[in-house]
């Protein structure tokens, strides 16, 4: 069939006296264009217009969700800047991958938790229970889709130069755990020619602790002092003391673990022992470790801040803007 080209004024009026509900014979008589050609080019500019309302539907969709997805990369990079810390010692030991999966784990408590979802607004005062959604399922699904985030955020800084302050952070936490893994060899070893130096004081601590990695634990605390006065920039002003738990008969040093005795005089020998020994530790042979890990928490901290001021939100957003990750549209 050959298409009939209606002139354009003809056209809009076709197009005005259907929305006035005119018949295809009304309009025929009015413009003098056949009933169905008319109704041919009416129907074919209202199929175009559905593709072109969708397609400018489209569009404004995905400049939505593009702008959501820099959003949330973005507001995850703020949260990791603002959660690389010095670790402590026993977070060196889990590790770096631990630690940030600990950050995923608790983040869900700074997201907001929507007050429509499945398309129910809920009540006042109601948890999200009310739509069969378990807090452990929720919590498993922001723990997965803040994993999801972080290898974007890796994709697109690594494509704009910006992912080295991790990768700086995790190697000098690997290495401080090194260093502090001889350390506490060496604080044994200290503490164990200490004891040795008092009778049966060693088989006293063992007796009253009923365990026989109680060494081991005077050892970690003594590592642990040490650490807390290099990471704090206070070992010029002499390690904190490792001390006794008053009425308890433990020792302990800051929040770590405690060593229960329950024997007050055997705890206030023991807090002792391990203070000499956090003092001979930063001594003699072993001297060469502690400007190490000097070297090692400095680098951390480079590392933390160069993470600060890669993820400030004046330098990331123009990377995102300028490369792509799996989850861009």
């Amino acid at each position: 069939m050959r298409k009939t080209n209606i002139p354009p004024q003809k056209l809009q009026r076709i197009i005005e006296l259907k929305e006035q509900d005119a018949s295809w014979l009304r309009i025929e008589r009015e413009t003098h264009i056949p009933r169905r050609t008319a109704k041919r080019a009416y129907d074919q500019l209202s199929k175009d217009r559905i593709r072109e309302d969708a397609k400018k539907a489209r569009s404004s969709l995905i400049v939505e969700e593009v702008r959501k997805h820099i959003d949330e990369v973005m507001k995850l990079a703020e949260f990791i800047a603002g959660h690389l810390e010095i670790p402590s010692l026993v977070e060196i030991e889990k590790g770096p991958s631990a630690y940030i999966d600990d950050l995923f784990l608790n983040r869900p408590a700074f997201i907001p938790i929507p007050a429509v979802q499945f398309g129910v607004t809920l009540p006042e005062g109601l948890s999200e229970k009310y739509l069969g959604v378990s807090e452990s399922k929720r919590s498993r699904q922001f723990y997965r889709e803040n994993r999801m985030l972080f290898k974007a955020l890796e994709t697109h800084t690594r494509q704009g130069a910006r992912w080295g302050g991790i990768d700086d952070w995790e190697n000098a936490w690997d290495e401080c755990k090194g260093v502090l893994n001889n350390a506490r060899n060496e604080a044994l070893q200290i503490i164990k020619n200490i004891l040795n130096q008092k009778k049966d004081l060693e088989q006293k601590i063992k007796a009253k602790s009923g365990e026989d990695a109680v060494i081991d634990a005077m050892a970690k605390l003594v590592v642990e002092a040490v650490w807390q006065a290099i990471t704090n920039d206070q070992l010029e002003q002499g390690i904190p003391l490792i001390e006794i738990v008053p009425g308890t008969g433990s020792v302990k040093f800051s929040t770590g673990p405690v060593i229960q005795l329950n024997d007050n005089d055997l705890a206030v020998k023991v807090a002792e022992v391990c203070n000499w020994s956090a003092v001979n530790l930063c001594k003699g042979d072993t001297v060469s470790l502690i400007p190490t890990l000097i070297e090692k928490v400095e680098v951390l901290k480079r590392s933390i801040d160069r993470v600060e001021e890669d993820y400030n939100r004046l330098v990331l957003r123009p990377i995102i803007l300028s490369t792509r990750c799996a989850l861009c549209l």
